[in-house]
């Protein structure tokens, strides 16, 4: 029996809210626009976007590989971008939906690979990580 679980984290970037964001969609929709023959078996991380909206800043994705992996099967993704309090930083919501079986062991591990894809974008766009907030 598998378990539908979501996982949010909350990050504050060194960039600005739009900076971030455009990078964010003009990679995101690089990637999804991949033709499936493209695709491979071992790429279980591949989303299509499945909504978007620029005035909220905020998208989701459909994880395209919807299979078991080593007891966890990913679903969607969604992020949104906000302005924060502290000048012109990002403040990035992160939350992933995903069915799992078997024992609760490093649940937030098996999003751990959206984290390190975002962190990423933001070296090469300019920026870094300042914080994990939750």
């Amino acid at each position: 029996m598998a378990l539908r679980r979501l996982c949010e984290m909350q990050f504050l970037f060194s960039l600005p809210p739009k900076l971030f964001w455009d990078s964010f969609f003009y990679h995101m929709t690089h990637i999804s626009n991949k033709n499936p023959s493209e695709i491979r078996p071992w790429q279980r991380e591949h989303m299509t976007i499945e909504s978007v909206d620029h005035e909220t800043r905020s998208m989701t994705q459909r994880f395209t590989v919807p299979e078991f992996f080593e007891g966890y099967k990913m679903i969607t993704s969604t992020t949104k971008v906000n302005d924060s309090a502290i000048g012109l930083y990002s403040l990035v919501d992160i939350s992933a939906e995903y069915d799992k079986t078997g024992p609760e062991i490093k649940d937030l591990d098996q999003v751990q690979f959206l984290v390190d894809y975002i962190n990423e974008l933001v070296l090469r766009t300019g920026g870094q990580l300042l914080r994990r907030l939750k």
